[in-house]
């Protein structure tokens, strides 16, 4: 478990690094979850890659491994998200896929991936409320 969470914080600085995101999320609640320099989207939110503006709608699945569990797979997590491109007419431009943190996405202007998630996993018998979800997206040309 321990390798997952330094790999996890790898790919949150990889993420960081390949998107200008827009969003800042203070943590102003015991509840709230805060994203490394605040720079990390929630659920509405808008990231922003050039022409092409990234907004996580709704956590599909969240199938990760519970904390302080050993899984022979780590899971996953599926997002549906609406892509808006600059320019375009209210609702043209939209798009609506999912997307999840081990698959990447072809769009146009690139690959578009999910490169971490936070909160971590939960305790076993927890759940996550989907607001406190932040998102870290990557677009690769």
């Amino acid at each position: 478990m321990k390798a997952f969470t330094a790999l996890t914080a790898m790919l949150i600085l990889a993420g960081l690094s390949g998107c200008a995101v827009t969003a800042h999320v203070p943590g102003n609640s015991p509840d709230s979850v805060d994203c490394p320099d605040g720079q990390c989207v929630a659920l509405g939110q808008s990231a922003k890659f050039g022409g092409i503006s990234v907004i996580p709608r709704e956590v599909i699945e969240d199938s990760r491994c519970p904390a302080e569990v050993q899984c022979v797979w780590a899971g996953r997590v599926v997002v549906s998200v609406e892509l808006v491109e600059r320019g375009a007419a209210a609702g043209a431009g939209n798009s609506i896929l999912q997307i999840d943190n081990i698959e990447a996405k072809a769009i146009k202007g690139g690959t578009l991936r999910l490169t971490a998630i936070t909160p971590p996993s939960p305790a076993p018998g927890k759940s996550i409320n989907p607001k406190d979800y932040r998102f870290f997206f990557r677009l690769d040309p």
